[in-house]
């Protein structure tokens, strides 16, 4: 039989089901896939056999005293903090979007940065990166990230979580009017904001970590919201004014999702400042 596994030393078997790697010697790799294990007892320790067995039919592998640990059923051990899938949205052309009114509720959805991702694991974290290009009708908007279950176009915050990665309102009380407005991730505004052929914005780029703590198997949705001082439009990927010629320049854009495995340890520094640790 051909050997698949190499190691040039294990120490520290103990009763407490441990395995030490000594300073200089290294066990590499980001998976172990059990469908390129083809042994029944992988290791020994002082004639106790089997240290290490493998069950090819339920991906179990069993160290003594039935200390168990299972691959998914892609054959896959994953560590917390690991990247379980990824998906990555480019937008290559423009798009544009209007506010019907200023401030209050009265968000827009920015409906082409809208990505799906079917979650693989129980209560995993996402990390999640969004770029947006483009030029507003004025400098006077917010812009944020939102979570959802539902493809829909609507932009409610019943169908929407608005406060995954909003600036948080901590004790300032604005009016009604102003409760979403003020408190967004950034502003994707230009000024002078009347220049409409000017050079689109530098990408504004949105960066959190999401725990919705949702069952494997749950489609959850990524996007971006905005919201305005008055009836406004935002245009991606292109200037206001639109012409193939010098200074009405287009770009990119883009949505960037990892899964995470679990578990995560959210720490508040302070107020208003938090830690992720997996």
């Amino acid at each position: 039989m051909t050997s698949v596994l190499s190691v040039e030393k294990i120490q520290g078997y103990s009763q407490s089901n441990t395995i030490t790697i000594t300073p200089g010697h290294t066990l590499i790799g980001n998976t172990i896939k059990t469908n390129t294990i083809e042994v029944q007892d992988i290791l020994s320790y002082n004639s106790q056999e089997p240290f290490l067995s493998f069950d090819q039919s339920s991906n179990t592998f069993t160290l003594q005293n039935d200390f168990k640990f299972t691959s998914d059923s892609e054959g896959i051990i994953y560590s917390p903090g690991a990247t379980i899938q990824k998906k990555m949205r480019i937008i290559k052309t423009d798009f544009s979007y209007s506010t019907t009114a200023g401030y209050y509720q009265n968000f827009v959805q920015l409906s082409c940065f809208r990505t799906k991702i079917t979650s693989k694991k129980d209560n995993s974290s996402f990390y999640v990166r969004m770029g947006l290009n483009g030029e507003p009708t004025t400098y006077n908007m917010t812009i944020y990230p939102v979570r959802g279950i539902s493809d829909t176009n609507n932009m409610n915050i019943v169908d929407w979580n608005h406060n995954i990665a909003r600036h948080l309102n901590d004790g300032e009380n604005p009016s009604a009017q102003y409760e979403y407005y003020c408190f967004g991730y950034t502003s994707p505004g230009n000024y002078p904001d009347t220049d409409y052929s000017s050079t689109p914005i530098q990408t504004a780029t949105m960066e959190f970590i999401d725990t919705p703590n949702f069952a494997a198997g749950t489609d959850i949705y990524y996007t971006i919201c905005l919201i305005s001082d008055s009836a406004q439009t935002f245009y991606v990927n292109r200037t206001v004014n639109s012409s193939v010629a010098s200074a009405y320049e287009r770009g990119v854009s883009y949505v960037y999702i990892e899964e995470i495995l679990g578990p995560v340890t959210t720490t508040n520094i302070q107020s208003g400042i938090v830690e992720y640790s997996f």
